[in-house]
């Protein structure tokens, strides 16, 4: 008779250590059969996660996530059906659950034959496509029950979760319909398109919730504002690039005759008087809608919450609103009817004579604006005011241009004069003033600072660039949903007297990766920069601020240790014996990783004890404890690096924050070679030299679908290689940088894996290093643009 698991030492002391029952039955009778061939999911806490049928493939179970990712931690309860009679499955929780803090977590059972022979089966789940985004891309007004004039467009702000619209009025309740676009695979819970929704007070707001194809809900809250009108009392209070952008408000009004007989020739459009004005012939009477195309965050406001205006007398005047988005501030503005028979233009203005001390003032060509009813005269030479123009030639169509002893008198580059263009007992204000063309202005169209303000879901950014000499501005993302713009609301800081042209600050920006956002910067001088802003998706390894520590997921007497130590992720050599990474203060955070050089004494399943130089060493990958003579004479056996990683983007470089403590003095341990197959250590013999902590970063491809080992992959599947060395004690917090260099000839290989890892002795694995080798990391980074040497990071 022979114990049924005894022709198995690893497997008796595995035994041992869990208290399993051991009953002895002849060897031959017991099945070594030890494998699953199908995987159930029986129950998920909480309900509402949804997998599709397990897939079993080797030693590897793979749960498809349909549904929920966004009700992670979760417990999910399998069941497992063998190709025979197992004696057990191992590795569950008491009630058979087993616990993801994160659809990245891996779990392992280990598979108990009858004979004893055990298999381990790691259990992970795969996050199935699907669209992350619960958004609002469009709020449309398409309807208003009440008399109250509301904005035809909205401002829809994805940083916020909010839509707002605006009004002048004060009657409510208000009662619109709106048409609202969602993001590709969002739908409403608890709404239904179309539907009206009511507002009952000023500035109240509604909530729509809104379930993304992947399960995530958003809170969206809709808004109705009330419009600030702008007066004469609060015309001092508006922000600059709020009045400079309501003074550029509209750009073309395109009047459509609807009804009646009149012939519309002339439109003309001021944005300084803020008035549209419709010339025509034949009769007054009419139907007529006015399609008005406004600057970017511009909206207009119509009463009647209609653009389709009905006319009967020439002269005839029609208000309407026109609101800056952003901000609410409202301009009124007028649209009048006007015979084409009152038209007036000014083809010239001209003078005899200019007059001023010493004759000193020189002035240019005349820029004449029919829409705004202004003349500017260039002043291209500076002199002694006052100056006056004599003898002034008005050429007018329709009218008769109207002076004061046919002389105009400037104090200063300020004044304002007026004349009257007089016509059939009617009149019009026209202004003359001066430009200053003779200033030393300034070509400088550079962005001194930037923020992104406020960022949508699922994007987290490290830093922005500011390259003036290229005219660029870089976003860097660290995180970001699967899908979707983006959403920024940029604020600038610009050369003194230049302004933005075609982006505007504070405004809500999307940004898609690939793709460039261009604006321009015009200088006080009137030179054009062009420039443009960028997003790039620098996607890092989860972790790596090792900020997340806990207890180790395989050794339970190890009370703290990098998370999550499953394979995952970051993980270390951290054993019973052996406990080399440990927690410290970090770099302007609470944590950093400490990693430590020691003679220690290890023993090994109570059997055997050996003392060794033993570096610590903190890496991406699984970490596979082994009592085996060859495995710990060669550590690197244990440690598989090397973890998935996503290949389309390839970062150029990494850096990280790094204190480094050497120990005095180099020793080694060599292996002791015997013919017992017990691991023994020589005596620690001095070496010359000092000891040197590393970093490293490897790139690898792998076309098979086992498990990646980076021992055993050919190294024609390396593709790129950086390593940072740390050869001098640093007390101070310093910063590590490596290139990553790509290898020639495998640039076409997409990187499928990346290893990562930092050692306080760089010939550990050689058992060669200096005992009390500290090296603290901190702030591991993947670096996916080099900056220039004059850029401008901003954190």
């Amino acid at each position: 008779m022979q114990c049924r698991i005894g022709k198995f030492i690893v497997s008796t002391l595995f035994y041992a250590a869990s208290g399993v029952f051991v009953s002895c039955d002849k060897v031959n009778t017991l099945s070594d059969s030890n494998e699953i061939v199908a995987a159930t999911v029986k129950v998920t806490e909480p309900t509402g996660i949804i997998f599709d049928t397990p897939e079993v493939e080797g030693e590897r179970i793979t749960l498809p996530l349909r549904f929920g990712k966004y009700l992670f931690p979760a417990r999910i309860s399998l069941d497992f059906t063998t190709e025979e009679k197992v004696s057990g499955i191992l590795g569950r929780e008491e009630d058979g659950f087993l616990t993801f803090e994160g659809t990245d977590n891996l779990k392992y059972v280990n598979v108990v034959a009858e004979s004893g022979l055990t298999k381990r089966y790691e259990i992970c789940i795969e996050v199935l496509p699907s669209r992350d985004l619960a958004e609002i891309e469009e709020f449309l007004l398409q309807g208003n029950s009440a008399n109250t004039p509301v904005s035809l467009e909205s401002y829809t702000d994805a940083t916020k979760s909010e839509v707002t619209l605006y009004t002048p009025g004060s009657v409510f309740p208000v009662s619109i319909t709106p048409l609202i676009k969602l993001s590709p695979g969002a739908s409403f819970s608890g709404y239904k398109p179309g539907d009206p929704i009511s507002f009952l007070s000023e500035n109240s707001f509604k909530e729509i919730l809104l379930t993304s194809e992947s399960g995530r809900s958003q809170n969206w809250k809709l808004f109705l504002k009330n419009a600030v009108i702008i007066n004469s009392s609060n015309s001092g209070t508006i922000p600059a690039d709020v009045a400079e952008r309501l003074n550029m408000a509209v750009k073309s009004a395109l009047p459509a005759v609807k009804s009646g007989s009149i012939i519309i020739d002339t439109i003309m459009v001021s944005s300084l008087r803020r008035e549209i004005e419709i010339y025509g012939s034949s009769t007054a009477a009419s139907h007529i809608e006015v399609s008005v195309k406004t600057g970017e965050y511009i909206t207009t406001i119509w009463p009647g919450n209609t653009s389709l205006l009905n006319f009967s007398n020439w002269g005839e005047l029609k208000e309407f609103y026109v609101t800056d988005l952003i901000t609410g501030y409202t301009n009124r503005w007028k649209i009048l009817l006007k015979n084409s028979t009152t038209l007036t233009r000014i083809s010239s203005f001209s003078w005899n004579k200019i007059v001023s001390v010493g004759n000193s003032i020189v002035t240019g060509n005349v820029s004449i604006k029919d829409n705004d009813r202004k003349i500017f005269i260039p002043v291209i030479k500076a002199g002694t005011f006052p100056m006056e123009l004599q003898e002034i030639s008005v050429s007018v169509t329709n009218g008769t241009a109207s002076f004061s002893g046919s002389t105009m008198v400037f104090d200063s580059m300020n004044t304002i004069n007026e004349f009257r263009i007089e016509r059939d007992g009617s009149s019009e204000i026209w202004q003359v003033l001066l430009q200053d063309n003779f200033s030393i202005k300034s070509n400088k169209a550079d962005v001194t600072g930037f923020s992104t303000g406020n960022v949508s879901f699922g994007y987290e950014l490290s830093e922005c660039y500011i390259e003036n000499s290229g005219g660029k501005i870089i976003v860097v993302s660290k995180s970001f949903p699967s899908d979707g713009k983006l959403w920024i609301t940029p604020l600038f800081n610009i050369s003194d007297g230049a302004s933005l042209r075609g982006i505007v600050s504070g405004g809500v920006l999307g940004l898609t990766e690939g793709e460039e956002k261009r604006f321009s910067i015009e200088a006080e001088n009137g030179d054009i920069k062009e420039w443009l802003i960028k997003m790039i998706k620098a996607p890092q390894i989860p972790g790596s601020d090792f900020e997340e520590w806990g207890i180790h997921p395989q050794f339970s007497t190890i009370p703290l240790t990098i998370a999550p130590s499953d394979g995952s992720g970051w993980n270390s050599s951290n054993n019973p014996s052996v406990q080399g990474v440990t927690r410290t203060a970090g770099f302007e955070s609470d944590y950093a990783a400490q990693i430590s050089t020691a003679l220690t004494t290890v023993s090994f399943g109570s059997i055997v004890s050996v003392t060794s130089l033993t570096a610590g060493s903190l890496y991406l990958g699984k970490f596979r404890y082994s009592i085996l003579t060859r495995d710990v004479y060669n550590p690197f056996r244990m440690a598989l690096m090397g973890i998935p990683f996503d290949g389309s983007r390839r970062p150029l470089s990494f850096s990280f924050m790094y204190k480094y403590n050497p120990g005095s003095q180099l020793v080694r341990t060599a292996p002791k070679l015997s013919s017992v197959n017990i691991p023994a250590f020589e005596t620690a013999v001095y070496v010359s030299g000092n000891d040197m902590a590393v970093a490293r970063v490897e790139l690898w491809y792998h076309d098979s679908s086992g498990e990646f080992d980076i021992n055993k992959a050919p190294e024609t599947n390396r593709i790129a290689t950086g390593e940072f060395v740390v050869s001098a004690g640093s007390n101070m917090w310093s910063k590590g940088f490596s290139a990553i260099n790509y290898i020639q000839g495998r640039e076409n290989l997409v990187p499928t894996h990346i290893a990562v890892s930092f050692t306080s002795s760089r010939d550990g694995l050689l058992f060669t290093g200096a005992a009390g080798s500290t090296f603290t990391v901190d702030n591991f980074r993947l670096n996916y643009f080099n900056p220039s040497a004059g850029a401008i990071i901003i954190k």
